[in-house]
């Protein structure tokens, strides 16, 4: 793809979508040097801006791990998860995704638990947007979005669809529910009762 683009480049006719996939593409590889290089290279395309990396190659003794990032958005930085505690994990990245974040902060009950039990994940760099989830942030300040380092990391996920709740503890699914409609605060709710997030 790298041979491809800079071809099309050479000649003028790669458009901005065809560099910001090939990025995605290094991205996903974790060629984080190299996507800053390929950036730069391509400045007339605009493409958004990479935030710096931190611990990209830190050992983390099989846990796994987040991409955070920082409330400017530019920096992310690997750290580990602790799956050990009760909490809610939510897969999170489409506007139902965005329904469900924007409702649960509104809730008198699910706002306070979320904020003290929740984590909303989105798919690796460069598998979702970096922009996006700045956007994301920056528009759910209660609700912030960590991204995953990789996705092998975490088998206990076995349903990728957006949004999906998971209950989790000990490294365990407790329960999980997919979606979110008019109706999901009521699934969610015997989800979290069931689970004993909720008594």
């Amino acid at each position: 793809m790298a041979a491809t683009i800079e071809h099309m480049a050479a000649r003028g006719i790669a458009a901005p979508a065809e560099l910001l996939s090939a990025r995605d593409a290094l991205l996903v590889a974790r060629q984080f040097d190299r996507a800053r290089r390929f950036t730069d290279a391509h400045a007339a395309a605009q493409l958004t801006p990479l935030p710096g990396i931190l611990g990209a190659d830190a050992d983390f003794d099989g846990q796994p791990t987040l991409w955070q990032m920082d409330v400017d958005g530019d920096t992310l930085e690997r750290r580990p998860m602790d799956t050990g505690p009760l909490q809610i994990v939510v897969l999170a990245g489409c506007h139902f995704s965005a329904d469900a974040a924007r409702d649960i902060v509104a809730d008198p009950v699910l706002g306070p638990l979320f904020r003290q039990h929740g984590h909303w994940l989105s798919l690796p760099p460069g598998q979702e947007d970096l922009q996006a989830v700045r956007d994301w942030n920056r528009e759910h300040p209660q609700t912030p979005m960590e991204m995953l380092y990789d996705r092998s990391e975490w088998p206990i996920f076995t349903d990728w669809r957006m949004p999906t709740f998971y209950v989790i503890r000990d490294g365990r699914t407790l329960g999980s529910m997919a979606g979110w409609s008019s109706s999901s605060r009521a699934e969610l709710t015997a989800l979290l009762r069931r689970t004993g997030l909720l008594p």
